[in-house]
This record gives structure tokens, sequence and C-alpha cells, in this order.
């Protein structure tokens, strides 16, 4: 029981952030609370530069949640948040060069109304997830897809499904068994093996329109410099209540880009589909990574809609704003129902201002910003609030003095 009621933020169900700076009252933040609390959405956009407290923000927000029943999925380019996350019992998945991850990208699963059904598989939407992610491929080699390989690609991807009996039906993905053991007999039903890439590389090299592409993504087969998603899929993961993927050991211009977009797309799979009962949220910190490549920014775009409707929270963390001032970057921006604005470089405030769409007064506010202090806009409330910690999360989610 809260013992409280308050004309601050105070969301039914949410976890307390810190101290309204105006107030002095607690703010009780939920990304989850709904149009009673004037929210289109749950996710949530922060923004700030460096020392402005922002994973000290992630961090403790990201432990509520959990403690509050949330499953959360981090994403964490500079392994800021790895060590918190064993911390607190979660798993950590480090991502490293020439070592297989157990992300296969070409993994499809059936989304299910209940759980009594087997749902169905959108082959279309994984189709358009496989070929902006070749897109990405090519363009790190200086190529792109023409149209006409474009098509092509579809055409053998659809291919690659259809040939192992995965249908619409989501019962097309399991396929009966039965096998010894010993002296014991066993029969059920299992997963069907999936497409990896280099099912797709073979597939491609046997059509004659899509063999200069077949070439450049030789570089992504396993035993190759940059192979580490052509492996079959990791099981069991997706029933941990807190995982991260640290991909810090890959190479920052090239590989971690390319690795935060299949890490995504097989989060949007193994993760935004399944348990849709249960409350999730993924964090991606450096989202601005996401918006240097065109196909990239309308995966990220178009995976905000699709987790709006599962129940799942969007939480994109950025230093930089830039990116999400114009295209496909606005495009996401639009998309985030809670925008949290940390202190900005005082030469950068003006477009911050712009790009936010912030009040005077509010823009007043964050040129006073120090360490901690975030202005929450969300649906109908602006908030300023100094976020906090308590000593014994400082020390369990490793937070340094002075954060």
């Amino acid at each position: 029981f809260w013992p409280l009621a308050t004309a601050d933020m105070a969301h039914p169900g949410g976890v307390l952030l810190g101290t309204n700076r105006i107030t002095r009252g607690p703010v009780i933040f939920d990304s989850f609370a709904g149009p009673a609390a004037g929210l289109t959405n749950p996710h949530v956009g922060v923004f700030g530069q460096t020392g402005s407290g922002k994973t000290v923000l992630l961090k403790v927000y990201a432990a509520r949640k959990v403690v509050s029943g949330t499953q959360v999925v981090i994403l964490d380019p500079e392994r800021e948040y790895a060590p918190a996350v064993e911390a607190l019992g979660g798993h950590v998945i480090r991502l490293e060069a020439g070592v297989p991850s157990g992300l296969n990208p070409l993994e499809v699963e059936a989304e299910a109304a209940d759980a009594d059904t087997a749902g169905t598989v959108n082959l279309a939407d994984k189709v358009a997830d496989v070929r902006a992610l070749v897109a990405h491929m090519l363009a790190l080699h200086g190529g792109a897809l023409s149209p006409e390989e474009s098509a092509l690609l579809d055409r053998v991807l659809f291919r690659l499904y259809t040939d192992r009996g995965i249908t619409a039906d989501g019962n097309s993905l399991y396929e009966e068994y039965s096998r010894v053991d010993g002296e014991i007999y066993r029969a059920g039903r299992q997963k069907k093996r999936m497409p990896r890439l280099r099912d797709l590389h073979a597939a491609m090299q046997n059509e004659p329109g899509l063999q200069r592409v077949a070439l450049l993504i030789e570089p992504y087969l396993e035993g190759q410099s940059m192979g580490i998603f052509d492996c079959d899929s990791m099981e069991g993961l997706v029933d941990s209540p807190l995982i991260c993927f640290d991909l810090y050991g890959l190479d920052e211009r090239y590989v971690r880009p390319l690795a935060m977009h299949v890490v995504l797309s097989w989060i949007a799979e193994r993760f935004v589909k399944q348990r849709r009962g249960v409350r999730k949220m993924v964090v991606v910190d450096e989202a601005w990574m996401m918006l240097q490549r065109p196909e990239t920014a309308a995966f990220l775009e178009d995976l905000a809609r699709r987790a709006r409707k599962r129940l799942t929270a969007l939480v994109l963390a950025s230093q930089s704003f830039y990116e999400f001032g114009e295209g496909a970057g606005r495009a996401v921006l639009n998309n985030l129902g809670t925008r949290i604005i940390m202190s900005q470089k005082p030469e950068q405030l003006a477009d911050a201002a712009a790009v936010f769409q912030l009040t005077e007064g509010e823009r007043a506010a964050v040129a006073r910003f120090g360490r901690g202090d975030a202005l929450i806009k969300t649906g109908n409330q602006s908030v300023w609030v100094l976020v906090e910690a308590t000593p014994a999360e400082r020390a369990l989610l490793a937070i340094p003095e002075g954060d």
C-alpha cells in the first residue's frame, strides 16, 4: 500500500525513479501506465551527454523493473551493464569475434493469441528482416542490393522456409521424432532445424542473379572473420528474467552495429513474440548506431511498432540526439511515448530543444541540469526529477562514486 496521495508523477504499479526537484515528492514512473496517464505507448527514449547520469538511470530503472516482475533484455555496446546484470543473477551473453554467438538471425517463431494455440508464422516479416540484414552486410563492404537482387533474395528466402515445410501455421515449425536412448524409447515433437546463413549462401550461389551477393556475405559464414552468427540458436535463454548482450568485444566500426541489428532481430523473434502475458523491456544503449544505415533505422522503427502490440517496452538511450531529428530517426522518436532528457552540451542545447520540442521553461531547466537531473516528458506531464540510487543499489549495480 503506497501511503501517499500526490499530484506528482505517481503511476500505479510504477517504480521509484527519484525526487521531484520542484515539489520534493517521489516520482513513480511506469511506461506501461497507458492512456489514463496520457501515454500512447510504453516506449522510452533517454538522451544525455557523457557524465549526465544516463547509465545510472538505466541501471536503477532496469533493476527495479526486474524486481517488480518485468523481464528485461539489455544491449550493452560499452560493457557498462554486464557487471550489474551478473550481480543481480542475470545472464550475460558475451559476443566475441570468431566465436559462435548462439544467435541465428534466420530463426523464426510463431505468435499465438493464447497458450492453447500454435499461432501463426509471419514469413513475410521475417523475410523482410533478413533482407535488411543482408543489405547491412553488403553496406559494410561498400555494396548495396539492386532492386532485382532484392526481389530474387526474397524468393530464395521464402524457398528456404517452405522447403522445410514451414508455412503460416505455427505447427509447421515442429516435427515428430522417435529415438532410443539406451533402453528407453522416446517420442514427441521437436522444433525443426532453422536455416542458417550458410544455407542462404548456398542457395544464393545457385541463383545466377545473386552470386555477387553470395560472394560479399562470405566473411559472415562460420569460420570466417565475422562468422559469429552462422550458427543454431541457443535454447532456454528467454526464460531468464534479466539478460545482457555484451557487445564490447566486437569491432565498433563494423561488427558491433551489425551485431546490434542481429541481436535485436533475434530478440524480436525469441523474446518479444513469446510470453504474451509478461511485461517485457528491451534496453538499447547507444541506439544512434542503429540509425546510421537506412535499413537498420527502418528495422528499429518497425520493431517499435511491433513491440507496442506485444506488451514490450523499447528503451532507447543515446548520447547523440541529432540522428533522431530527421528521417527515420524522427519516425523512431515519434514512436517513443516517453522522452527523458538529461544534461546536454551547452552548444547543443538549442538544437536539443528543437528536436525534443522543449518549452522555454523546460529549456531553461535543462540548461541548469547537473549529474542525475532529468526532465521526463510523458503524455500530458513534464517532471524534473533527480534520479537517486540507494547505497545498497550503488554497491550491487557497480555504480562508481560521483555518478
